[in-house]
């Protein structure tokens, strides 16, 4: 993974970013090994290539035998089977580099701590239940790992705990991810956080897929070259999106069933590509309180770009179409019925059948004077880390211990399986997507405003792409009362929180 990261500073050089936060907003951006404390937990590389191991702060424990257990969402099928977590439980080895690494790491905790790992599913409700048992004083689970729109639904309803001030738990470590951190508290209060334990974040990130046979057959301009350069910015993505499109059977109508797009997408993706010119939607202050600042020229100039993107004839707009969207998308893309394709990466294990080659590229800029990328971590499909408050002391320093544990032991053995192998070698089929990958990974975002969804203004954002309204200042005039009122809320409820 070293190697990786080398690759990705030469990418930053030459495109003149950074792999920090954005420096607005104090971010710490995380890669697979970017270290987030002080000196003595910088992971360096040492003499054989390979990074300096941090270990936690934690006494060597025996516990019995008892068996942690994580309760998680259940999705069955359909355009959510593909969020299952899989980093928790893995019953034997199968062969499978994610699967077994997940046994490895909870083989290792169990030898040395005595204790083992369950993941506990109860339908697509894990909210709902986990409130039941707060009401209920049931502590028959240690932790839950919701949606984060779930997971802060616990939050405002004073159901979870303030995890600064869970024993054992060191979140200034590197195995807990500084960006959500910081995106995710209020007040310097934080009731939900992500990072290694938290595997289904990387899955959430947004990416764009393009068919090589397609772009070849177009001769247009390498994207790869576009990202190193600089020059990869949605007027370009629009430019091209327009020649890979095409009404295949001449009817006049474009249908998902019959015609190729130049660009296969879901409303989901218009924040993505907001949060990849830069724009948020709330700063905070030194005080870690927030303020929403969405509106600036530049707010409206990148939207009119990502209007453009979105809302042309020849983008196809997934959720205009019927249930379930997923496969049909995985099937245009794969019928080389689409030149460029949006997703969480996730998906991008579906394709691993597909005949022709594709690559994979980052969120493209607004413009050639950017000169950062950035990634939001979608908060539908992604998910929080967060511990109910049916706990005593004993109870509460136990679970903060291992979930420390896990999560510092996923960082050795879960997240190089999935970013080097999973990844790097099963899915990206050429060592430039590999490269996309690092820079994808290393630029996420974690926008205060867009994971509180304050006054629904995200989802509005959504709404006017499915019924193509690009009248952005009239949306946002007529939101701005129920935003401040919604915030204001958040934070009173959540500085009342004992």
């Amino acid at each position: 993974m070293l190697k990786k990261i080398t690759a990705v500073l030469i990418i930053a050089a030459l495109c003149a970013f950074a792999l920090t936060a954005c420096g607005s907003e104090n971010e710490e951006i995380q890669s697979p090994t970017a270290a987030a404390g002080g000196d003595e937990d910088t992971e360096r590389e040492t003499e054989d290539d390979t990074p300096k191991r941090i270990l936690p702060d934690l006494a060597d424990t025996d516990w019995g035998g008892y068996v942690f257990t994580l309760l998680t969402n259940e999705w069955n099928g359909g355009d959510w089977g593909d969020w299952m977590p899989r980093d928790v439980y893995a019953e034997e080895q199968t062969g499978n580099p994610l699967n077994d690494s997940v046994y490895n790491r909870n083989a290792t905790l169990e030898a040395k701590y005595n204790f083992s790992i369950a993941q506990s599913y109860r339908g697509d409700n894990a909210v709902g239940d986990t409130k039941k048992a707060v009401q209920a004083g049931d502590a028959s689970f240690d932790a839950v790992s919701p949606t984060m729109n779930g997971a802060i639904d616990l939050a405002q309803s004073g159901m979870s705990v303030d995890l600064h001030h869970v024993p054992n738990l060191d979140l200034e470590k590197p195995w807990w991810d500084q960006g959500a951190n910081y995106g995710m508290s209020i007040g310097h209060r934080l009731f939900l956080t992500s990072g290694d334990f938290v595997l289904v974040n990387r899955d959430a990130c947004p990416g764009i897929l393009f068919n090589k046979q397609l772009l070849a057959d177009f001769q247009l301009e390498d994207p790869y070259a576009l990202v190193r350069n600089g020059k990869w910015t949605l007027p370009k993505f629009y430019e091209m999106i327009r020649v890979g499109g095409a009404d295949l059977n001449g009817d006049g109508v474009m249908k998902w069933e019959d015609d190729r797009y130049g660009l296969i997408a879901q409303r989901d993706s218009v924040v993505a590509f907001l949060h990849g010119t830069g724009e948020r939607f709330t700063i905070k202050d030194a005080d870690d309180m927030p303020t929403f600042i969405f509106g600036s020229d530049r707010t409206f100039a990148a939207m009119e770009a990502v209007f453009d993107v979105m809302l042309n004839d020849m983008a196809l707009n997934l959720h205009r179409i019927p249930d379930p969207i997923y496969p049909k998308s995985e099937q245009m893309f794969q019928e080389n019925r689409g030149l460029f394709m949006w997703v969480r990466l996730r998906i991008v294990e579906n394709l691993r059948g597909m005949e022709t080659d594709f690559g994979i590229l980052p969120m493209p800029w607004l413009d050639e004077t950017q000169g950062e990328f950035h990634h939001t971590v979608n908060r539908f499909t992604g998910h929080a880390m967060a511990i109910p408050n049916f706990h005593d002391d004993d109870g509460l320093a136990r679970t903060g211990f291992m979930l420390e544990a896990i999560a510092a032991e996923s960082r050795y053995t879960v997240i190089p399986a999935y970013y080097d192998i999973q990844l790097s070698t099963q899915i990206a089929r050429d060592e430039e997507s590999s490269e996309m990958l690092d820079i994808i990974f290393s630029t996420t975002v974690w926008d205060t405003g867009e994971i509180y969804d304050w006054g629904g203004f995200s989802w509005a954002l959504l709404e006017m792409i499915d019924k193509e309204n690009r009248d952005l200042a009239s949306r946002l005039e007529k939101a701005m009362v129920q935003i401040e009122r919604t915030m204001e809320r958040t934070i009173q409820k959540y500085l009342e929180i004992d």
